[in-house]
């Protein structure tokens, strides 16, 4: 462990560790810098390398590039230097758990790199009273976070009630507008704008007329006129007509707009629970906070209604055995098992339900028969698991790695969405490959080298079947 008291003979070799998120501005990364250059100049250290987060928080690792390339720096001994500079505890982490934090400083330790807090009253020296003081420091960074997202969570809610928005996007056919205290329109918002004016608020407002148009079209196709979803979908592609930001529409992108009551007038909000970093958690409907009547209604609540009672009978709870006997009726009828059958199917339940039932839909098609599932959209005609996760493989082999951009550029492949369904999700098909997707900073550890050598030869096993 170093001292920080030094002679200017033995001056050291230090890389700086910088993090800000949005907090304070005394936290921001030049005041930190100069913070931990005036220690480097009163302790004998040299700043050679500087690592940092900007505007990150510090709940969690991987999305601290950072870090995570500081920890990956000092695992394969190709560091060049000796100690990291960091301003306090907090800009170390405040990670839920403060075992993490301390897990991530003895890496550094174990590696021969000791990690020194220049803001903090004590010296990391391992003394007890050090350990006791740094344990305490991370425990009390953590319950900040904690008292910081109950704050800002009874905020949300409260400005939510009273028919403010409190989301990201608006959605189709709407547009964000920035008001005053007293309801006066102080600019309007556009695509990745961010609200910056202390005192105001954010509502939702009807965007341009083609879009309005197009919305109250979709609910006269679903339930005047009787179309199905699919052919909603597929109809609003052929004429060129694009979805929000100019996308194409999908079973989601309509979804949004059949099944959103922010287009009857009213916001519902606090439907899912994002905590600490944390993912997506659904909430009790009765916990929901609802604002009737925060915006103009751009289509009649009545043909809102018939939408959802028409959803809620395609949608009801159905046994399994009711589940497969309409995968049953639909591969009778086509000799094949799709996503796009599914959905076309009338009153059959959604690709998620067989999913979410069955693990998949290949695992749904086994219990009928062991029937393989296939795309019937094109190219695509015919192919089956098999050649799925060898085309995967191909990828892995090439790339070194999987994910949902790569799969979506390879023309042999239907869409990452697609082939999530298939295995159940987009993890079950790189598992049945033995690829494993890792976020560990030991890059070079035996055991990780080891998986990797063994999951590149059934890789390569795969892929020789693409080829064959």
């Amino acid at each position: 462990m170093f001292s920080t008291r030094m002679s200017r003979k033995e001056r050291v070799r230090a890389a700086q560790y910088l993090r800000m998120s949005t907090e304070h501005q005394r936290y921001s990364t030049e005041n930190q810098a100069a913070a931990i250059a005036a220690f480097a100049r009163r302790s004998g250290f040299d700043v050679v390398k500087t690592y940092a987060d900007h505007g990150v928080s510090g709940l969690k690792l991987s999305n601290r590039a950072g870090l995570k390339q500081l920890l990956a720096d000092v695992m394969a001994g190709q560091s060049g230097f000796d100690v990291v500079l960091v301003y306090d505890v907090s800009r170390w982490g405040r990670f839920q758990n403060p075992d993490q934090s301390a897990h991530y400083e003895f890496l550094c330790a174990e590696a021969g790199v000791s990690v020194i807090y220049c803001a903090e009253p004590f010296e990391n020296d391992g003394s007890l009273g050090s350990t006791l003081v740094k344990s305490l420091k991370r425990a009390m960074a953590a319950e900040y976070s904690r008292e910081l997202s109950t704050k800002v969570a009874a905020a949300k809610r409260r400005i939510a009630s009273k028919g403010f928005w409190v989301g990201s996007r608006p959605g189709y056919g709407l547009r964000r507008r920035i008001v005053d205290e007293q309801g006066r329109t102080v600019a309007d918002c556009e695509e990745g704008q961010r609200k910056a004016f202390q005192g105001c608020r954010t509502i939702l407002v009807h965007g341009p007329d083609d879009e309005l148009a197009v919305i109250r079209r979709i609910f006269k196709l679903y339930v005047i006129t009787g179309m199905t979803k699919v052919a909603i979908v597929e109809r609003l592609n052929a004429e060129e007509i694009p979805a929000d930001r100019g996308l194409k529409w999908t079973m989601a992108r309509l979804n949004q707009v059949l099944h959103n009551p922010k287009y009857v007038g009213d916001l519902v909000s606090g439907r899912k629970q994002v905590r600490l970093g944390g993912a997506p958690t659904p909430t009790a409907p009765e916990t929901w906070v609802r604002a009737t009547g925060a915006l103009p209604p751009i289509i009649e609540r009545r043909y809102f209604d018939a939408a959802q009672r028409l959803a809620f009978g395609r949608s009801r709870r159905r046994s399994d055995a009711e589940l497969l006997e309409d995968l049953r009726d639909i591969f009778e009828a086509h000799g094949a098992i799709s996503t796009s059958l599914i959905q076309a199917w009338p009153n059959a339940a959604s690709v998620t339900c067989y999913v979410k039932r069955f693990g998949s839909l290949s695992d749904a098609a086994a219990r009928i028969g062991g029937k393989s599932v296939v795309w019937t959209h094109r190219k695509y005609e015919g192919l089956d698991r098999d050649q799925v996760l060898a085309r995967l493989a191909r990828i892995l082999v090439r790339e070194g790695r999987l994910n949902g951009k790569l799969i979506d550029a390879d023309p042999s492949l239907p869409s990452a969405s697609a082939v999530g369904q298939r295995f159940g999700s987009l993890l079950n098909a790189y598992k049945t490959l033995g690829y494993e997707v890792s976020n560990s900073p030991r890059q070079s550890s035996p055991i990780l080298v080891a998986k990797r050598q063994a999951m590149a030869q059934r890789a390569e096993s795969w892929a020789m079947r693409a080829t064959n």
